[in-house]
């Protein structure tokens, strides 16, 4: 399963960026007005107060900020793919984990869109240098490739 994730997700980042040594960034304002996305984002705002926070000209991805009653949560979803998490509390959420109503209802959302959550494990893992064979001595995580270059979790 782990396996499949990662080269799904390689795929991904292959397709979306071209050329890893020169990437191009089309896809996230393509990504960002397309109806795929507005539609999320209907979504949550018609139950819940958000904020969107996405910085196109660095983020890879739609960052959120949504209005919860014990808290606010932050939905990363990203551009380059089906691929989305969740930090409530300072933790990286997991459908695994015992959560509320609330954040049941934001994974419900992102799953009836055909996004998959991302755990913490995987997010902070590297991927394979078949993306590109520089990234072999590179820091860099599927956190950074699929959400944000300057993103940090805990």
């Amino acid at each position: 399963m782990v396996m499949d994730i990662k080269n799904e997700c390689n795929q991904a980042i292959k397709t979306s960026y071209l050329d890893m040594a020169n990437p191009n960034f089309a896809f996230v304002m393509e990504g960002y007005n397309s109806s795929k996305y507005k539609e999320i984002i209907s979504a949550f705002s018609s139950r819940f107060d958000i904020r969107d926070n996405t910085e196109l000209n660095y983020d890879v991805c739609l960052s959120l900020e949504i209005v919860l009653q014990k808290g606010i949560a932050f939905i990363y979803i990203s551009l380059v793919g089906q691929y989305a998490f969740i930090i409530f509390k300072d933790d990286v959420i997991t459908s695994s984990m015992n959560i509320g109503a609330e954040i049941a209802d934001l994974i419900n959302v992102l799953i009836r869109h055909d996004f998959k959550i991302l755990d913490k494990d995987f997010l902070l893992s590297k991927p394979g240098c078949d993306i590109y064979p520089g990234l072999s001595n590179s820091n860099e995580m599927y956190l950074n490739y699929l959400f944000s270059p300057g993103l940090k979790i805990k």
